[in-house]
């Protein structure tokens, strides 16, 4: 549609442009007044038992980790997959949560092709205050150690031959994220913009149909009048 005709339509349909206008205002303020929330993220890491022939497990590994930590996965999760990404650096935060936990493995490959081969477990807490996040992320590091020995000890390992746990960074904290709260509130204003325009340019057509079709047909010529 031109500019011009589009303006017309939104001359025509004043009353839906004013209301559009003061919903994309109130969006607006919503967005550049939203607060920050804090977040933790940590990793326990998966280290497997010393041996003879590998006294130092970390350096050379001889032992695929990788699987226990899928299962530790999937015990949490259950049927609640959490959602895959393209990058092992997204953050909770930034898909748009704002109170919530996730348990996940990092993938090393992509969103179509997909390579879970890291041998650690990947938590991420978010929440309204410091002390629950970091309250919450020691609770789900405690519950997946405790899966871990349940494994074990369901399997009946010795405990010599036993998976350990790491935790990076050692110690549980949480910090406070905000996002660019200039950004968001363009993008909703300019969002805003485009649904008023589609909203005028849909009610115009939609009124102008109804008129259309309420008008009278005209007499044909030399018809007598009734």
């Amino acid at each position: 549609m031109p500019l011009l005709v589009l303006l017309r339509v939104c001359v025509r349909r004043w009353y839906v442009v004013l209301l559009g206008l003061a919903l994309t205002l109130g969006g607006t303020y919503v967005a550049y007044d939203q607060p920050g929330v804090y977040y933790s993220e940590v990793q326990l890491v998966l280290v497997a038992p010393t041996v003879t022939y590998y006294p130092n497990t970390i350096a050379s590994q001889p032992f695929t980790l990788a699987p226990m930590a899928s299962l530790l996965v999937s015990d949490w999760n259950g049927t609640h997959k959490p959602l895959l990404t393209s990058s092992s650096d997204t953050t909770l935060y930034g898909e748009g949560v704002r109170s919530g936990t996730q348990v996940r493995l990092p993938n090393q490959g992509s969103q179509f092709r997909p390579l879970f081969t890291a041998p650690y477990v990947d938590i991420q807490v978010v929440g309204a205050s410091q002390d629950e996040v970091t309250a919450e992320a020691t609770r789900v590091v405690d519950e997946l150690r405790r899966m871990l020995q349940r494994r074990q000890d369901f399997a009946g390992v010795a405990p010599g031959l036993r998976i350990t746990t790491l935790l990076s960074p050692a110690d549980v904290s949480a910090s406070h994220v905000t996002g660019s709260s200039s950004r968001a509130a363009g993008v909703t204003f300019l969002l805003g913009l485009v649904v008023t325009a589609l909203m005028a340019s849909g009610a115009d057509r939609l009124l102008g149909r109804t008129g259309r079709r309420r008008r009278p047909a005209p007499v044909p010529s030399g018809w007598p009048a009734t």
